[in-house]
């Protein structure tokens, strides 16, 4: 009898170890259970979904190209300084009346011939098309020179303090949908609630490389303003 039970008093105490030895390796084994940091609420993002770094700089760089072209070169308010001479203009008729558009007398982009050249970098032929026949288009073509006006007053900056690269999505074929959103910290605006714009562009791989097929004035606003873009633990410098 008492072999027996010392037998049983053996067993029991190998089972409860081979327990602990097997919970102790579950633990080791489980995923990193701890809460996001609240201050990077893009995090959770990174981890399920890393981007191709070399490619999501070449569609950053992209967008912020593109930007600078549409609001650099057609900004709201003045024209910059030097950029176009307002001794020599053409006025145009458009559908809210008289525009006039001065000619542009600096930079690498002078003339008709090299804006479209330009545009050929950056966007598709539907996007080209979309932008030289939109009515309110704020620029003009005269005798191949180029000529521009501003965009009338307005404000940029307002509300916004970070960019953030919500995702980049391939949905198929060669098309490429890049969403981002802006912050603005509350405490920095006056404001009781944080300010979130969200903004998406659509792009797509050409046989002469990426090129803007879809983008809103919101989201080149956001890349002309900004030359950072933070996702989960990176930055990227997007100009």
């Amino acid at each position: 009898m008492k072999k027996i039970i010392l037998i049983f008093c053996t067993l029991t105490i190998l089972i409860t170890l081979t327990s602990c030895d097997n919970f102790k390796n579950t633990l080791e084994n489980e995923p990193d259970n701890a809460p996001e940091n609240e201050n990077n609420p893009f995090q959770s993002a990174e981890k399920e979904n890393p981007l191709p770094s070399e490619e999501t700089e070449q569609i950053l760089k992209l967008l912020a190209e593109y930007a600078d072209l549409y609001w650099g070169m057609f900004p709201l308010n003045d024209l910059p300084d030097g950029l176009a001479d307002e001794s020599k203009f053409v006025t145009v008729e458009r559908e809210e009346g008289y525009q006039t558009f001065y000619k542009v007398i600096s930079g690498d982009i002078r003339s008709e011939a090299q804006f479209k050249e330009k545009l050929d970098m950056l966007v598709t032929e539907n996007l080209k098309k979309e932008l030289l026949e939109d009515p309110e288009r704020p620029f003009e073509f005269s005798e191949g020179g180029l000529y521009i006006r501003s965009r009338g007053a307005g404000g940029s900056g307002l509300g916004m303090d970070k960019l953030f690269l919500d995702s980049v999505e391939y949905p198929g074929g060669n098309e490429i949908i890049v969403t981002v959103t802006s912050f603005g910290d509350k405490s920095n605006w006056g404001l009781t609630e944080d300010i979130m714009e969200t903004a998406s562009a659509t792009l797509l791989k050409t046989s002469g490389g990426l090129r803007a097929e879809k983008c809103d004035s919101d989201i080149l606003n956001f890349f002309w303003f900004y030359n950072e873009i933070l996702y989960g633990d990176f930055s990227y410098q997007i100009r």
